[in-house]
């Protein structure tokens, strides 16, 4: 191999890597991926349904995954590359375009896990045109007709693909989001934010067995639903979450009244529904089977939905569990539902307003399990659950590596 066909073979690689890694990055949290195409349609007066949106940006992150794979293993070389420049192509136009009108959005180059500036995304996509640009240049090159590179191609696709459509179906496996696991709700610290002192109240109350920490604002909701006053005890505001860890979730309730303080206080599950009309019937009893389950362990149900009240009174009237669904029901941002859980109709753990676990509404844990986890104390299982997570995410890219390494 000549010096020249070892330099167009480095700047392939260097083209696949980044978009192995940007598309798989997309491909992991495809409701994200969805939001930022829909922001693209907006940018261009485009209006885009969010199923459309999803779909179109779960393909466009798979075409760019799998192109990388192709750069990569060096398979089909003269098709792969000439598709992975024109798709090059049109980022860099797009990102132009961004440059110039600087609107308030993120280009999405690498979905939630990493933001660039316009002017970033811009030059970042010069270099790898330029990229494109040298390992397209005329020049005589051997076949790549090496068995083993068609065999480890294959075997990356096949991660890839399962990856993609296990991501589907589940939520993503790290969270980027403002609502993820150890961030503490507002309401939970409402009196520690607010106050100008450098020490505020803290109440301490105790239910079954348990305590439970409480601002001034909470404890008269926290003593109509039997919690015991055990003592009160003077903390610094250094002890204070910083505001960057303290997200809001505002709970909007019948007769236009907050009730924050019920997701940050005690054990509570909140099921977030962003798409009230996307679920049927069966949807909807397994929700409120899966809530009555949570609250025989004594823990509190909430249902967050994105609709006004009176419209998810008329969606579910005709439902067996409607009373029980209406009676849970509160009203919250859409982009809050979202953030907080990507699946419509997942479920988070809180405890004591910090964000312990978050489930999607197909892997909803059955009575044994849910009772198993909520028997850990939160801080353990958030940390269980946050491992395994990031073992999932690290695996896949360890997958990958392990086969790049075989080419």
């Amino acid at each position: 191999m000549t010096l020249y066909s070892r330099i167009k073979k480095v700047a392939a690689t260097l083209v696949g890597i980044t978009l192995f890694v940007s598309g798989s990055f997309k491909l992991m949290d495809p409701v994200g991926t969805g939001l930022i195409v829909a922001s693209y349609g907006n940018l261009f007066g485009i209006s885009l349904s969010a199923g459309f949106a999803e779909g179109f940006g779960w393909l466009l992150s798979l075409t760019e995954t799998l192109l990388g794979v192709g750069l990569v293993s060096g398979v089909f070389r003269k098709p792969v590359r000439i598709a992975a420049t024109a798709l090059i192509g049109v980022f860099t136009v797009v990102t132009a375009i961004l440059l110039g009108l600087n609107p308030a959005m993120d280009c999405g180059c690498f979905g939630q896990v990493l933001q660039l500036s316009h002017t970033a995304s811009f030059v970042k996509n010069l270099v790898l045109l330029a990229l494109c640009a040298l390992m397209l240049f005329p020049h005589i090159e051997a076949p790549s007709g090496r068995h083993e590179r068609y065999l480890c191609a294959g075997v990356l696709t096949a991660g890839v693909l399962f990856s993609a459509v296990y991501m589907l179906l589940s939520i993503p496996p790290d969270d980027f989001t403002e609502f993820r696991p150890g961030i503490e709700l507002a309401a939970s610290q409402a009196d520690a934010i607010q106050a100008e002192e450098d020490v505020y109240l803290s109440f301490i109350y105790e239910k079954d067995g348990k305590t439970g920490s409480f601002p001034l604002s909470a404890i008269e909701k926290a003593e109509q639903e039997g919690w015991t006053f055990v003592r009160q005890e003077v903390v610094e505001r250094s002890a204070a979450r910083p505001l960057d860890e303290v997200v809001a979730l505002p709970l909007l309730g019948r007769g236009d009244s907050y009730a924050d303080t019920l997701a940050a206080i005690g054990q509570v599950m909140v099921v977030s529904v962003y798409d009230v009309v996307s679920p049927d019937a069966e949807d909807w009893a397994e929700t409120a089977a899966f809530l009555r389950r949570a609250e025989a362990l004594g823990v509190r149900g909430l249902l967050l939905v994105s609709e006004p009240l009176e419209r998810f009174d008329a969606l579910t009237a005709s439902l067996p569990d409607a009373a029980y669904l209406q009676e849970r029901a509160f009203q919250t941002d859409r982009k809050k539902l979202l953030a907080l859980n990507r699946d419509n109709g997942g479920a988070t753990w809180f405890a004591d307003g910090m964000l312990v676990e978050k489930w999607s509404r197909r892997g909803l844990p059955s009575e044994k399990a849910l009772s198993k986890e909520l028997a850990k104390d939160p801080v353990e299982a958030m940390m269980i659950s946050g491992s395994e997570n990031r073992m999932k995410l690290h695996g896949y890219f360890l997958y990958a590596l392990a086969v790049a390494l075989l080419l």
